[in-house]
């Protein structure tokens, strides 16, 4: 055994598949989790990954981001890979896991080179990468598919240090620029990254070289242009918008210190929606964390040979404490931290020459090989991974609502109302709880009553717009059609229901027989991508041409010249109503009418068969013989199937034979 571990970590090659077997394995019962929480608005509604010629786009967009625009976030490295996923799968779930699996298996084996690179013992560095490619907190990073931006920017931090130590060792110049290039790479996939600079300058003060600015220029030049380029979004997060105060933000965060160590050497009880609250500079655990970071600095000062670790352990979080997020704790922040964390011990066991236990160290990788299986099967689908959120904090309105909704979905109508109510129990006037209490009794078939919780919500919180589709829809169901074109008018041109309510609108009035108004919404709809509005377009069409058939089969031509004058008015150009507007015209014997618009229609489609040789017939009728003929042989110029070309030649010559 002993021998076959040596001859892995010997070969580059044998430690690479090791990681990637052993990752694979871990993961790969979860390949066909559901896309979860945010996935929803940045990957399975978001229309700009469904092309890759948006590629471009995600450099100069950060709306790309996601469906809504006020959730932008700049990731253009991330958005390229979700188009890559969607261009050779679709939503097919599998790839964009097993991308995950992957990028997780790559940064796991980059961090152990990097070990080896700073001077790491080969074993203890292989060991502590096992324990980081198993540990349970990267379970979220890896699971989550929208958390790929946490595993793309460890990616490229890790690579970008590593080739900046190649260039510290070595004095070569190429070094620093693809140590540049992954930097940018890394700052791209998400904008913890920015910390990076304090990772090279930790390294250089460990490793007794001087600091240079020059040195560290070009990553503070990328640095600042990247805050330039997107200070509107900081602007908003930090001053404009922010969830909570900056003291309270600080404060906050520096309570979750403490709790995010405790997570990390005890890994139980994990939670998309963990129990945490806010907290302020008086508060006891923020004096001990605060007093417990002065003195870890102190001891860095004297040590110097942890700052590496530390910093890159600590630096990650730094950006919490200033941008307030709506997540206060967040397992996926804790994946950068946990390749600090494998930097400490993989320094402290080599300069102590210190092995661990083995049978310790089997023991633990059992519990993390169970406990990250475990969460596995919690981030199976969202009813799952909600209804463990809800057990392990019972308190939370956000897992409530998530709950609720889930439970509304598998029409358990009864669960979701207990869970929406118990939210409103806890927070009265929580406006997203009442409107999927709302939604919930609207599909429950409680009308009357879905209709006065959302006017309720609507009152209380007239920024909610979009609640005016919810009653417009309702009122829909109801029959009451007013009362919905009221409301449906009232939905906002940049509302995500914006398409359906005019698609609504439209269906509402081709109800009332208003065909022009159905038409006018139905059309500016289907301009927004609707496909329900293309379908209804369609069918409108169909029904349009059915009544102009039955009228010309029947013989109630002034009937089908009035349908076709309705048809031609709500479509610019019809091939087939405009034929069939010629024919009735020619039936009602308005022959020169009728020539006129023959010659329109075939102006506007030259390769239309049958308009030339109703054209024909026109002129024939009108005997303008000679015309008639001229149209027959540029009709014999054109590729006509068989039995037309009979039917152009016996016309022909019977008109060549009365000519003589």
């Amino acid at each position: 055994m002993n021998i076959l571990f040596e001859r892995i970590l010997k070969s580059h090659i044998k430690s690479a598949l090791v990681f990637l077997f052993l990752i694979f394995g871990l993961y790969y019962s979860s390949v066909d989790n559901s896309f979860q929480y945010d996935d929803k608005h940045s990957i399975v509604e978001n229309p700009h990954i469904r092309s890759l010629g948006n590629v471009p786009m995600f450099w100069l967009y950060p709306e790309f981001f996601s469906r809504d625009p006020e959730n932008a976030m700049y990731r253009p490295v991330v958005l390229s890979t979700l188009a890559f996923n969607y261009a050779i799968s679709d939503y097919q779930v599998e790839s964009y896991h097993l991308l995950n699996i992957l990028i997780h298996s790559i940064c796991c084996y980059s961090v152990f080179l990097l070990l080896l690179l700073i001077g790491g013992n080969r074993t203890i560095s292989f060991i502590c990468t096992l324990f980081l490619a198993i540990h349970p907190l990267c379970s979220q990073s890896v699971n989550y598919v929208s958390s790929r931006s946490e595993l793309l920017a460890a990616l490229g931090l890790v690579a970008a240090l590593g080739a900046y130590v190649r260039y510290a060792v070595n004095r070569t110049g190429p070094w620093i620029f693809v140590s540049i290039l992954f930097y940018c790479f890394a700052l791209f996939s998400k904008s913890i990254a920015i910390i990076f600079p304090l990772w090279i300058m930790a390294y250089d003060f460990q490793t007794f070289r001087s600091l240079s600015l020059k040195r560290y220029f070009p990553f503070l030049l990328i640095s600042f242009l990247y805050l330039l380029f997107t200070k509107s979004l900081l602007i908003n997060a930090i001053f404009d918008e922010p969830v909570r105060t900056l003291n309270v933000q600080f404060a906050t965060q520096c309570k979750a210190l403490a709790y995010y160590f405790y997570l990390i050497f005890f890994p139980v009880g994990q939670n998309i929606d963990h129990a945490f609250i806010e907290s302020y500079f008086f508060d006891f655990t923020v004096i001990l964390v605060t007093v417990f970071v002065f003195s870890f600095l102190y001891f860095l000062v004297r040590r110097n040979y942890f700052l590496l670790g530390s910093v890159i352990a600590f630096s990650s979080l730094i950006p919490t404490f200033v941008v307030p997020l709506n997540v206060i704790i967040n397992e996926n922040r804790l994946y950068i931290p946990l390749i600090g964390l494998c930097i400490l011990i993989s320094t402290y066991g080599t300069r102590n020459k210190l092995f661990f236990n083995k049978g310790l160290l089997i023991i633990l990788a059992v519990f993390f090989v169970l406990f990250t299986s475990k969460r596995n099967e919690v981030w199976s689908d969202e009813f799952s991974l909600w209804h463990d959120a809800n057990k392990k904090n019972p308190y939370s309105y956000r897992a409530g609502i998530y709950l609720g909704h889930q439970l509304r979905k598998m029409k358990d109508f009864q669960g979701a109302l207990h869970h929406f109510e118990r939210v409103l129990e806890l927070k009265p006037n929580n406006p997203v709880a009442r409107a999927g209490l709302a939604l919930t009794l609207q599909q429950k078939g409680e009308l009357k009553e879905a209709v006065k919780e959302y006017k309720k919500t609507l009152k209380e919180h007239p920024e909610m717009k979009d609640l005016n589709y919810n009653i417009g829809l309702v009122f829909q169901l109801m029959h009451q059609n007013q009362k919905s074109i009221e409301y449906y008018t009232r939905v906002v041109d940049d509302s995500p229901h914006f398409s359906l309510s005019l698609n609504n609108l439209g269906a509402i009035y081709e109800n009332m027989a208003m065909i022009d108004s159905a038409f006018y919404y139905y059309r500016r709809s289907f301009q927004l991508g609707s496909i329900d509005a293309k379908k209804n377009l369609g069918r409108l069409e169909k029904r349009f041409i059915e009544e102009i058939e039955d009228s010309l089969g029947s013989g109630e031509w002034n009937k089908a010249e009035a349908l076709c004058r309705k048809m031609l008015d709500l479509y610019e150009a019809h091939q087939l109503g405009e034929f069939y507007f010629v024919i009735s015209l020619f039936e009602q014997r308005r022959f020169q009418e009728s020539l006129v618009e023959n010659r329109k229609l075939i102006s506007k489609f030259p390769d239309f068969f049958e308009g030339h040789l109703q054209l024909a017939n026109n002129l024939e009728t009108v005997q303008d013989f000679s015309g008639a003929i001229s149209v027959y042989l540029q009709l014999l110029d054109m590729p006509l199937k068989a039995d037309f070309e009979d039917i152009v030649l016996k016309r022909l010559n019977k008109l060549t034979k009365r000519d003589k």
